[in-house]
């Protein structure tokens, strides 16, 4: 299968890399009672991100629930209306957008607010 062809074997935790892991699992609610992380959901993670740079996250934790599903589908509406906005009418870029700076308060220099646009549009960030 595609799955087995990009994930790896032969651990004693079966497939790992890109299996797909429930939210449910990645909350605080799933860690050790002693506070500490769960060994295998942290593997899994672990695992993934040096494998592949990527976690692939169920949200739905197998069909149960759709409210986060729903939610990032709501965020996701949200950004193509803010850059479909943009893209019919382009002088709201540079006469309202704020460009990107530092974020006040964040405590690193590398956590940004603001807008940015590279390339004639090619890479645009919010």
């Amino acid at each position: 299968t595609l799955l087995s062809s990009f994930a790896s074997l032969g651990d004693k935790m079966g497939v790992r890399g890109y299996s797909v892991i429930s939210r449910s699992d990645l909350l605080q609610d799933s860690m050790n009672k002693d506070g500490t992380e769960n060994r295998a959901t942290l593997m899994h993670t672990m695992d993934a991100l040096v494998s592949h740079s990527c976690l692939i996250v169920d949200l739905s934790d197998g069909g149960t629930s759709y409210q986060s599903t729903m939610a990032l589908s709501k965020m996701w509406e949200a950004t193509s209306t803010f850059f479909t906005a943009i893209d019919e009418n382009p002088e709201l870029e540079t006469s309202t957008l704020p460009s990107m700076d530092v974020a006040e308060g964040a405590g690193s220099r590398h956590a940004v607010v603001g807008y940015a646009s590279y390339k004639d549009g090619d890479m645009r960030f919010v």
